[in-house]
């Protein structure tokens, strides 16, 4: 009876160590196929994140254009000028126009 005992034990230890070796070889596995996809994921994005600005400011991101020919929003002050001026009237926003302007110099 001891005998047969002792050969169980030992066959349920060859047991537990092939299922450890195999789960250990599974578990390098997924995580390898975990850092391919996390990798995916940044590179995703990333190109969501391009996509956006270039949907933005589409003559921003351009292969055939210099850094120095980037788009630019344009500037708004104009308008911005005439929106005041009908708010507060022609005069009032003169006067606050030239005033902000000898400020900058």
């Amino acid at each position: 009876m001891l005998s047969e005992t002792r050969a169980e034990l030992d066959d349920f230890h060859q047991a537990s160590k092939e299922l450890e070796a195999e789960l250990e070889s599974e578990l390098q596995r997924t995580e390898k196929a975990q850092q391919v996809l996390q990798t995916k994921v940044v590179r995703a994005d990333l190109e969501r994140d391009e996509w956006k600005v270039s949907l933005r400011y589409p003559l921003a991101i351009s292969p055939d254009r210099s850094a120095d020919q980037i788009y630019v929003p344009p500037d708004n002050t104009q308008h911005n000028n005439d929106f005041f001026a009908a708010r507060i009237g022609p005069t009032q926003a003169r006067i606050s126009t030239n005033q902000s302007a000898s400020s900058r110099t």
